[in-house]
């Protein structure tokens, strides 16, 4: 589960809304292709 850790240490809560980002090329700047918005359950 991607937002386990988060929960555990309490930066994040149920129905929270959670944005995640993610880039095909690392390291380079500006470079973000996909991102989703999760709600925290």
């Amino acid at each position: 589960m991607l937002l386990k850790m988060p929960l555990e240490k309490n930066y994040i809560e149920p129905a929270d809304l959670v944005l995640v980002t993610q880039g095909d090329q690392m390291g380079q700047i500006g470079s973000t292709n996909t991102y989703r918005i999760l709600k925290v359950e």
